[in-house]
């Protein structure tokens, strides 16, 4: 879970960018998620009901928010290093 909620942060952000650019996402959303789903091997329906289950267990999905954020930092830290200086 801790994966895919990482990947679905960052198609969020990525959509959000694209809508700040004035682009229409209403098309993208589906096919991105759609994506993410695909490469995790689950479907909508799953991540639905796991979702639902954390949001149940507020304690474990702390810990799988707090891994996700480790992860995003981790991908920013990585991005940060190898930009070029200008």
């Amino acid at each position: 879970m801790i994966a895919v909620m990482t990947d679905v942060q960052l198609v969020e952000a990525a959509l959000i960018r694209k809508r700040e650019l004035g682009q229409n996402i209403t098309d993208l959303k589906p096919i991105w998620y759609d994506q993410v789903f695909k490469h995790h091997r689950i479907s909508n329906s799953i991540f639905v009901e796991n979702l639902t289950y954390y949001n149940q267990n507020l304690d474990e999905m702390e810990k799988i928010l707090d891994e996700v954020l480790a992860n995003l930092n981790k991908i920013q830290a990585n991005l940060e290093a190898t930009r070029p200086l200008s």
